[in-house]
């Protein structure tokens, strides 16, 4: 029995790592969606104006992302982050595999007090 918050926190944690598995290494086909239909005739083309378009639209407004990254900075360097995500988003693409990065997450339990 966990009587100290500190020590809730921590039974919690292992639970929710005991019941979550982690992802193996695999390799994701982009040619394959769930389900028995094939999509590989289908073309999925990144271009830098389309990107350059998403990232003006950003509300800078708004606070930081988990990744600390706040939207008025990804605004501000949108014309010189367009290069780079340009060539991440294709490269993933046309391999198949995403960036181990993006298959990952922290997941943190949150408190909220009843009222």
């Amino acid at each position: 029995m966990a009587s100290e918050n500190a020590h809730k926190a921590e039974v919690l944690g292992s639970y929710f790592s005991a019941v979550f598995t982690k992802e193996n290494k695999i390799s994701y086909d982009t040619r394959f969606i769930t389900g028995d239909a094939t999509f590989s005739h289908l073309t999925c083309q990144f271009n830098k104006e389309t990107i350059l378009d998403k990232l003006s639209q950003l509300n800078i407004y708004k606070s930081p992302a988990p990744d600390s990254f706040h939207p008025r900075v990804v605004y501000e360097l949108r014309y010189e982050l367009c290069e780079p995500l340009y060539s991440i988003s294709s490269t993933s693409y046309s391999s198949g595999k995403l960036p181990a990065d993006w298959r990952t997450a922290n997941i943190t339990a949150v408190h909220k007090k009843r009222q």
